[in-house]
């Protein structure tokens, strides 16, 4: 029953990824009261208790404060106001579900949910690509709902029917830390996942993911190494693989990710000057640092959660920034911030602390690359806000905690 009910809750997240259709919120719902009904769930809490403390209950409280003492909000307003921002961290409740789940088995749904929207994506693209079906048409019913992006890119020169289609669903820019868990279950399936990221042409998907596939191949070899010394083993299974892998790379390459990578290619060597998203992000960070100028409290106590700044640049006015760690100290102040990736990191390595442990397999490595990696690829783009991150960060809890139940060392 527990799976079972795990299996609703991320597979509605991933359906429903924006809300636009309420989804998310109802098995959301429905999987905090079954967590909340079983007595049991409450030593688990015991367990994760700071965590919930620093990530949910502390910028409610900081949240609370500053809509009741400086915004002149009325209490329901205010309430209102300060849990739009934990909406996400509110998945660390979840954690006893994950528990009795199992952590690895909730990852290998994770995977299972990522490669599936992997897999529409490039479909979606070479229907496009054929002329079978036009993406664009159905750009506006998509981003009214929230579930993904149908367009070219805006720096691209042109948006007509031939223009390279970019499909990027909600849950998309998962995709990095996906590849990672695929690659620890299902070896082949990454390759699917980055062939989506590819045509993403988004820069920091793509080098994140470049990077993060690096540090595990890195990570098996040397444990390869460790186990077996210089002796390669060769199988005609991983040859199959390797070949089949290497090929499809190459057709996806001729026939559906020409014009995506083209566009990517031509991302890549813009200048700083002329990126308008590099610009809109430096302008986010001049547009901070004059706020803090006119009033330098908030720098420690944060601005509060309807906090917002003018970015000089365009001369818009700033609500949500991308760059995660600017929205914290935006939100909460600079003691807050800290805390918070501190925590973060430091719960990182306590998993990795465990890796001599006889349980500790490919899939927990695969959870700390995962989480480290989050905080860097998470941070340009506003990933780590996002519920799959925190349910993530979950998981590793989770299975520190199964780890040192354990209490089994090699």
């Amino acid at each position: 029953m527990d799976k079972y009910f795990l299996y609703f809750v991320i597979a509605g997240t991933f359906i429903d990824y924006g809300g636009g259709f309420y989804v998310k919120y109802f098995v959301y719902i429905a999987g905090l009261g079954y967590v909340l009904i079983r007595k049991e769930s409450w030593s688990l809490f015991h367990e994760v208790r700071w965590d919930l403390a620093v990530f949910l209950f502390a910028p409610l409280c900081i949240s609370l404060l500053h809509t009741i003492f400086y915004m002149d909000l009325d209490t329901r307003q205010a309430i209102g106001a300060s849990l739009t921002k934990i909406g996400s961290p509110a998945y660390l409740l979840l954690a006893p579900l994950l528990f009795r789940a199992g952590a690895i088995r909730a990852q290998r749904f994770i995977a299972a949910c990522v490669i599936a929207v992997a897999v529409v994506t490039l479909i979606l693209v070479s229907l496009h690509l054929i002329g079978a079906v036009n993406t664009f048409e159905y750009s506006g019913f998509v981003t009214e709902y929230r579930i993904a992006l149908f367009s070219s890119d805006p720096r691209a020169d042109t948006t007509h029917y031939a223009a390279p289609p970019i499909p990027c669903f909600s849950s998309s820019e998962f995709f990095p830390t996906g590849i990672l868990f695929s690659l620890s279950h299902w070896p082949f399936w990454g390759v699917i996942i980055f062939l989506a990221t590819v045509i993403s042409a988004q820069r920091g998907l793509i080098l994140a993911s470049l990077a993060s596939a690096f540090i595990w191949f890195a990570y098996r070899l040397y444990e390869r190494h460790k186990r077996d010394g210089l002796v390669v083993k060769a199988s005609w299974k991983s040859l199959v693989m390797g070949v089949t892998s290497l090929s499809l790379v190459f057709l996806f390459v001729l026939y559906v990710g020409a014009a995506s990578i083209d566009l990517f290619s031509g991302k890549a060597r813009m200048s700083l000057q002329e990126d308008p998203s590099m610009q809109e992000r430096l302008g986010h960070l001049d547009g901070y640092v004059q706020k803090v100028d006119r009033n330098p409290a908030g720098l420690i106590v944060g601005f509060g959660p309807k906090a917002s700044f003018v970015n000089p640049f365009t001369g818009s006015r700033i609500e949500m920034t991308e760059m995660v760690w600017l929205a914290y100290l935006l939100w909460y102040g600079l003691p807050y911030t800290l805390l918070f990736y501190l925590l973060y990191f430091f719960r990182v390595a306590q998993l990795w602390q465990l890796r001599n442990h006889a349980q500790f397999t490919r899939h927990d490595m695969a959870l700390v690359i995962g989480c480290a990696a989050l905080t860097v690829y998470g941070n340009v783009n506003p990933i780590l806000l996002t519920p799959l991150a925190f349910l993530v960060f979950a998981i590793l809890r989770v299975r520190t905690v199964e780890l040192r139940l354990s209490k089994n060392v090699r």
